[in-house]
């Protein structure tokens, strides 16, 4: 419980604008928790917490991982596929990262 604790606070002292309710993180991290691997979870926090946030639609949270995960995909695209293809590649991307084949934005 005090490793969740200090995960669930270093991500909302990294991404203060975000609002991600404890019990969605606590919920997120034991479903991607594997056996042993707590501590190195735990050295992704940060990630975790703002990946979380996004994951259930809160607006910031998807800002930042636009503008500091998605950026990154278009220049490395543009090296192999067309400025239309990279267009399709990024919404189909954002859709499975934002909205996902069963839910809507928002949706637990």
């Amino acid at each position: 419980m005090a490793d969740i604790d200090r995960m669930f606070e270093t991500g909302r002292a990294t991404w203060p604008a975000l609002t991600l309710a404890r019990a969605l993180f606590e919920a997120h991290v034991a479903a991607i928790a594997t056996a042993g691997a707590p501590g190195s979870l735990a050295l992704r926090a940060a990630d975790l917490y703002l990946a979380c946030a996004a994951g259930h639609g809160d607006p910031p949270g998807i800002e930042a991982v636009e503008r500091t995960c998605l950026a990154r995909a278009v220049p490395a695209l543009t090296r192999m596929i067309t400025r239309s293809e990279i267009d399709d590649v990024m919404q189909v991307l954002r859709q499975r990262l934002f909205v996902g084949a069963d839910r809507r934005p928002g949706s637990p």
